[in-house]
């Protein structure tokens, strides 16, 4: 390794940035004085962590800032950067080059850069001493540093040699473990001293972790027994909550059941009043239909009568059609029978066919003749025939409408007397409904002012029994309250009664003085216990032999807070006595108060002024033989209200001084104050002692009171909440009854409408049968009228049709007659036609004759046909009139078949309906019945849930809870596993397992919390405190285990280093004590030089003494040497250490200043032997050492103050040839 680069920029003179480069070998540095060459090595020194002002030629840090000329203003920092090739890897960093750079500024801030990132001033120094370079070594020698070597004690001597022997980082690492050594051993008396005073807190707290326990114990054993005590009542409370829901259950199916029967009968009772006034309504109709059916059968009887009548006429109309229809044929078939073969015969009966023709015509006239009579006649009588046909369907018509009337007006009147009986019969119920309206509505009336009393008796009960609940859970509140002071002032006695036993917080060698004294218990005198006390004569404590006044407490504990574990005794001998027993018995230390010898001190004399409050002798209390005592102690001690009061007390120099708050002045001026902890109470437990039993006294009668006063309060709450229960239960009864008395009376409302109704029907239908019966009457009369005039008519007719029958005789006769005589007289006129004429003739005739017969049967035929077509259309008629008939007489009969049914059914359905009603009374009783069963069901489940309530409420109380799966836990434990959402309540199973005894475990529930309240008050941290202070206490041991070993491996550590320093201090002495004598001899030609220990038997301590004598000189002391002499000297010593142990590179600032010409040639040769392993920057004046140097940098200033470099190698100068 070698230097490589030197930066600078604003250190000292050298105010611009100026580079150096750096080879091996030797580089001079030249310039006049006062150019800044010096500043160069001051820089290297610098940057290389050099702390000392005074070796870098300054007064302060900021000193080597350039601070300007008045050509050039003042820089504001200074920096400088060494470059060290590294390929060597000498440093031991992974870089081929290391920079190390220093800045500094005005503001006094300086900063250290390793390769361009910040680093401390430690971590150079650690580097560079790994290099075997520092700010202190050999290897830098200042201006003037040579001949201060000489100058040097031993001891500072010492170092240079301890950086040749590479001893000084053994000597860091002793100093650093004396450093340790030392802070080990001030931390095992720090530990020594916390586990002292840890050690008694520390049994202290094992008690309390004891008790603690026992408390955790007996509190977890209390709990287990309470769920397991309220899991069994809440199991209970379940199942008796399960079988009253299932009561409830079942008595709500048989109240929904009986309210639906009532509700089903109630709606039988509705649809059998409609089906009555349907069916009523229906045989209203039904008998306004069976007269217009009478009527339209009347009507359709004449029309059907009116139209056999036509029938009867056109039958006989066809008749007589045909009998022509077949003559005129006859006639026809005459003709074509009577056909004339023999046309011969024509001339001879042409004179026949005349005489026949008008015989002919005779006959025909005659016919003619006796048609038209015969026509007359018979049109006549066929009409009187008619006439008394019709008369005859006519009288037949109006003998059936008679029939009909008369058997109409008796079932009208058959009606009537129906409807009389009816109307007596609704005259009968109306009577009914008024009484029934009656009571009905004076049941409601009733009902309602009884709704309202049970209501008002409900909500004056109900609210009675939130009153007297209340009451009782401000009993209870008030009761629990007082339980839970109780039981701590039970515990808070019996604790200060354990601690005042125990003397907790007295001093070891003070409970063992009381033990030996038997005066530990202050209830037993010393030996009551049948063994005399080991040491008589030991009073006790002086702390319980005083009485303080409330409010005074802190301040009397304040005045003897060094005095309150004393222990008071009969005399000197019985102290002295115990206190040898303590020695000998290493017990601790005690403090004693002999009532013999103490000397009395009366107490002072105040007169009462503002803010003081007495003294303090005067203010205590105690026996009478403790009274000298107590003066001696307290009475000089005054007692303020506040500091202010003290101080102007204490300035009248009559005693000490104490204030209530506890801060104590004594006459000299010293104060003392703050908290003391747990001593403060002393005086406050004993009073305690002395108040708790009357307050638990008065605790327990108030407990008892409250209890009294709960239980009767609880008695009162299930009498009025059974009286709540009946008055909900009478209020639910009467409106129910209320209902059902509206209920009735709507329904007696709706009776009275039907009976109404029933009424206008009978009135209207009375009305219907007088004006029926009337027309029914008049139709007979004026049938019987008519009759007898048909009948009348009937005769005359028949009479007139006998008179006609004899003329339609002898007409028929003469037509007879007439009828041959024309046949005769045909047959004749025709045989002589045929005669006559000729065969054409005749033919034509013929045909004639055939074509108008032709024609007469075509319009007989024709003329038949209308009638036998007229005759179909009245037989349709008739047709569809008798079925019109028979379907009328169909409906007639129906409906009068139907008539007596419906009459029966309305009977049957209001019977059915008496029937029903009947039953709904009977359901509407059942229902009530069943209401009281289901209100004392709920007043139950009421009392039930009231009691799970009660018993969750215990259980909050008691700090239990019940999850969600119904197990009795911690109510945190509750709390946790609560749900996001609330789940939906599930009805409790009934649950079995084995019976527990709840009075047993009660009793171990009381027994539990009474030996829980003689535990007292606990510290429930004391276990965690415990373990922490245990942990502490064995981790403490353990570090002063550790501490022990570790001082004992830092003086093992310590001795090996010593021994490393011995062992190459040594050879490094011995090797440099003999270059030194080398090169003396070499520089001064002779003469012999030595270094010397100072004390050569502690050699990693001993100084270094120099012992130099030139050839021909006897020299006893350096300070004999010339100055060339003393520097040859220190260049002697400097190149025997950098033999010994080379440097890598090493500064040399005009240590040739002081020699000659030779002795700077032997300088020089010595230089450049050394250079082979050591890099050399001189700053020299001197020409020979010039010579020698490989490079060379001229420094020069400037006129501005600013110092200018200039370079040159020397190999790179051209050598010239003598």
């Amino acid at each position: 390794m070698y230097l490589k680069r030197l930066s600078i920029q604003g250190f000292k003179s050298f105010a611009n940035r100026t580079n150096f480069d750096y080879q091996p070998g030797i580089t001079a540095v030249v310039g006049p004085n006062g150019s800044g060459k010096s500043n160069v090595s001051d820089a290297i020194r610098w940057v290389l962590g050099e702390q000392s002002s005074r070796l870098l030629r300054a007064k302060k840090q900021e000193d080597v800032i350039f601070a300007g000329t008045k050509d050039r203003a003042a820089v504001g920092m200074a920096e400088v950067a060494l470059t060290l090739d590294n390929e060597e890897r000498w440093l031991p960093l992974d870089f081929s080059e290391v920079e190390i750079a220093r800045r500094v500024y005005r503001n006094g801030d300086s900063e250290y850069l390793l390769n361009g990132s910040r680093v401390r001033l430690r971590d150079v120094i650690d580097l560079l001493m790994k290099g075997d370079v520092g700010q202190n070594s050999y290897s830098i020698m200042g201006q003037g540093l040579v001949d201060e070597v000489l100058s040097m004690s031993p001891d500072e001597r010492r170092s240079f040699l301890d950086e040749a022997a590479d001893v000084k980082r053994f000597r860091l690492k002793i100093k650093e473990a004396q450093d340790r050594l030392a802070a080990t051993r001030d931390n095992i008396g720090r530990v020594s001293l916390i586990i002292q005073e840890i050690e008694p807190r520390l049994a202290q707290l094992n008690r309390q972790a004891e008790r603690a326990a026992e408390h955790k114990r007996l509190s977890a054993e209390l709990m287990e027994l309470l769920r397991a005590y309220y899991t069994q009542l809440w199991d209970d409370a379940q199942n008796t909550l399960a079988r009253v829901r299932a009561s409830l259950d079942q008595g709500n199916a048989e109240n929904a059941a009986a309210a639906q029967r009532v509700t089903q009968l109630r709606e039988q009772l509705r649809a059998l009043s409609e089906e009555i006034r349907k069916r009523r309504d229906a045989i209203s109709r039904r008998d306004t239909q069976t007269t217009e059916i009478e009527q339209r059968l009347a009507a359709t009887e004449q029309a059907v009568a009116l139209d056999r009548e036509r029938h009867a006429m056109v039958s006989g109309r066809r008749e007589e059609v045909r009998l022509e229809l077949e003559a005129l044929e006859a006639e026809r078939l005459s003709l074509v029978s009577n056909d004339v073969d023999d046309r011969s015969r024509n001339v001879e009966v042409t004179g026949e066919a005349e005489s026949a023709r008008d015989a002919m015509a005779r006959c025909r006239q005659e016919l003619d003749a006796a048609e038209r009579d015969y026509s007359a006649v018979r049109s006549k009588v066929g009409e009187l025939r008619d006439g008394a046909d019709g008369d005859d369907r006519r009288a037949n018509a109006m003998s059936a409408d008679i029939e009909s009337a008369q058997r109409r007006i008796a079932d009208l009147e058959r009606e009537l007397e129906q409807m009389v009986a009816r109307r007596k019969q609704v005259i009968v119920e109306l009577l009914g409904y008024r009484r029934r309206s009656s009571e009905a509505r004076a049941a409601v009336a009733d009902g309602e002012v009884r709704l309202e009393e049970a209501r008002e008796e409900a909500e004056a009960a109900r609210e009675q029994l939130i009153r007297v609940q209340e009451e009782v859970r401000e009993f209870e509140a008030a009761g629990n309250q007082d339980l839970r002071e109780l039981d701590h002032l039970e515990g808070r006695l019996d604790a200060l009664r354990r601690v005042q036993a125990e003397h907790d917080g007295v001093a070891a060698g003070t409970r063992n003085v009381l033990i030996m004294g038997q005066a530990l218990i202050e209830e037993f005198e010393p030996g009551s216990m049948g063994e005399p006390p080991e040491l008589p004569g030991v009073v006790g404590l002086l702390s319980r032999q005083l009485k303080v006044p409330q409010g005074l407490e802190v301040a009397i504990n304040a005045a003897l807070e060094q005095r309150l574990h004393a222990i008071i005794v009969e005399n000197e001998a019985v102290a002295l006595d115990a206190i040898a027993t303590l020695q000998r018995r290493k017990q601790g230390r005690a403090q004693f108060l002999p009532l013999d010898s103490v000397r009395h001190v009366y107490p002072l004399n105040l007169q009462k002024e503002r803010g003081v409050v007495g003294v303090a002798a005067k203010l205590v209390r105690c026996d009478q033989r403790m009274k000298p005592l107590v003066d001696t102690l307290l009475g000089r001690v005054i007692v303020c209200e506040d500091v202010q009061a003290g101080l102007r007390m204490i300035r009248r120099s009559l005693g000490s001084v104490v204030t209530l708050d506890g801060v104590y002045i004594e006459p000299t001026g010293v104060i003392a104050g703050g908290s003391t902890g747990a001593d403060e109470g002393e005086f406050i437990r004993q009073r305690e002692l002395e108040e708790l039993p009357e307050r638990i006294e008065e605790l327990r009668s108030r407990t008892a009171i409250s209890a009294d006063r709960i239980a009767n309060a609880r008695a009162a709450i299930d009498q009025v909440a059974r009286r709540s229960r009946e008055a909900e239960a009478e209020y639910e009864m009467t409106r129910r009854a209320l209902e059902g008395a509206r209920f009735d009376l709507e329904k007696e409302k709706e009776r009275l409408r039907r009976i109404r109704r029933d009424l206008d029907a009978l009135r209207s239908k009375r009305a219907d049968i007088r004006r029926e019966r009337e027309t029914r009457e008049s139709q007979i009369a004026q049938a019987e009228l008519a009759a007898a005039q048909l009948q009348q008519r009937r005769d005359e007719r028949r009479a007139e049709m006998e008179g006609l029958d004899e003329q339609l005789a002898a007409a028929t006769e003469r037509r007879e007659a007439a009828l041959r005589a024309v046949s005769e007289a045909s047959a004749k006129l025709a045989s002589v036609e045929g005669e006559r004429r000729t065969l054409v003739a005749m033919r034509e005739q013929h045909d004639k004759a055939i074509e108008r017969l032709d024609g007469q049967i075509a319009a007989k035929r024709l003329q038949a046909r209308n009638l036998e077509l007229e005759g179909s259309v009245i037989d349709e008629r008739l047709s569809k009139l008798a079925r019109e008939l028979e379907a009328i007489r169909t409906e007639q009969s129906r409906f009068t078949e139907d008539a007596a049914p419906d009459r029966d059914e309305l009977h049957r359905l209001e019977n059915h309906e008496r029937t029903i009603q009947d039953e709904y009374n009977e359901a509407q009783a059942s229902l009530l019945n069943v209401d009281r069963k289901r209100l004392d069901q709920e007043a139950e489940l009421a009392r039930t849930e009231e009691h799970i309530e009660h018993l969750r409420l215990e259980m909050q109380r008691e700090g239990l809870a019940i999850d969600r799966d119904g197990r009795v836990v911690p109510f945190d434990e509750a709390v946790h596993a609560e749900p996001l959402f609330e789940p939906e309540m599930e009805t409790p199973r009934i649950q079995g397992g084995a019976e527990l005894n709840l009075e047993e475990m009660r009793q171990r529930i009381e027994e539990l919390r009474r030996q829980i309240r003689r535990l007292g008050a606990i510290n429930a941290e004391a276990p965690d405190d415990f373990r922490e202070f245990r942990e502490r206490h064995e981790f403490l041991t353990t570090q002063l285990a550790d501490l022990n070993d570790a001082e004992i491996q830092l003086r093992s550590a310590i001795s090996d280093l010593n021994e490393e320093i011995r062992s190459r201090f040594t050879t490094t002495f011995a090797t440099v004590n003999t270059a030194f004598g080398e090169y003396f001899q070499s520089f001064f030609g002779g003469g012999t030089a030595s270094l010397m220990l100072t004390d050569p038997d502690n050699i990693a301590e001993a100084g270094i003494d120099i012992e130099a004598q030139p050839p021909g000189k006897r020299i006893k002391s350096l300070s004999l040497l010339s100055g060339g002499e003393r520097s040859l000297t220190a260049v002697a010593l400097l190149f025997a250490l950098l033999s010994a142990n080379p440097a890598p590179f090493c500064v040399l600032d005009e240590v040739d200043a002081a020699l000659d010409e030779a002795n700077v040639g032997r300088f020089t040769a010595a230089l450049r032997k050394l250079s082979e392993k050591t890099q050399f920057l001189v700053v020299t004046h001197n020409r020979r050492t010039i010579e020698v140097a490989d490079a060379i940098y001229g420094v020069s200033m400037g006129r501005d103050g600013v110092s200018k470099v200039l370079s040159l190698r020397l190999s790179d100068v051209p050598q010239h040839q003598n």
